[in-house]
């Protein structure tokens, strides 16, 4: 397969990259599975429209979710969202090591440097994986009894077949712009708590 030279160096923490990559992606896949019920509540709740409020709240939505799709149904979408973590991070690291000579003097890092070097690797995860979040988003809001997508392929092509593929990317300059605090934020925090 491709060789990354920069995966098998060890990081202060005595961790190959790579290493840290698998173990910040099951951390999250983790993460992920245990706070899906509260994100998929979250979702429907979003969703309904003020004139035909299904959900009276969380705890309804809780129960109802349950009472119709059964305890699993709390966690649908689970499986994409769990898919998408894995590439966003790498994609993310990958992209960051990438445009770091571009944004570094002398090979260090200014923190605003930082901030656009994070942000601009956050963009980029956010690109390459988008599609993932939006089929999450269908796969969360169907039920049982209205199911239009059976699993994360057939939900791609046929919102690609049905709707074009830009559809895959709804809400996307919503996404970028959040991502660009959150990324580019979180890799100053980061480095600067290393560096402190």
């Amino acid at each position: 397969g491709p060789e990354f030279p920069g995966l098998k160096t060890m990081s202060k923490a005595g961790i190959t990259v790579s290493q840290q990559l698998v173990s910040g992606g099951l951390a999250g896949a983790i993460a992920k599975t245990l706070t899906c019920p509260l994100d998929v509540v979250k979702i429907v709740l979003q969703v309904q429209s003020r004139g035909s409020r299904e959900y009276d709240g969380v705890f309804d939505a809780f129960s109802k979710i349950i009472k119709r799709d059964g305890i699993a149904g709390l966690w649908k979408g689970n499986l994409v969202a769990i898919m998408r973590i894995a590439p966003y991070n790498a994609v993310k690291f990958l992209a960051a090591e990438k445009y770091r000579p571009y944004f570094a003097k002398e090979g260090k890092l200014s923190p605003l440097a930082r901030l656009v070097c994070g942000a601009s690797a956050g963009i980029t995860a956010v690109a390459a994986t988008y599609p993932l979040d939006v089929i999450k988003t269908r796969l969360t809001v169907q039920t049982a009894d209205n199911k239009l997508y059976n699993g994360v392929f057939d939900a791609f092509f046929k919102i690609w077949k049905n709707e074009g593929f830009s559809k895959l990317y709804s809400g996307f300059p919503t996404t970028v712009f959040g991502a660009i605090p959150y990324e580019g934020g979180q890799f100053f925090a980061y480095s600067f708590i290393q560096a402190n």
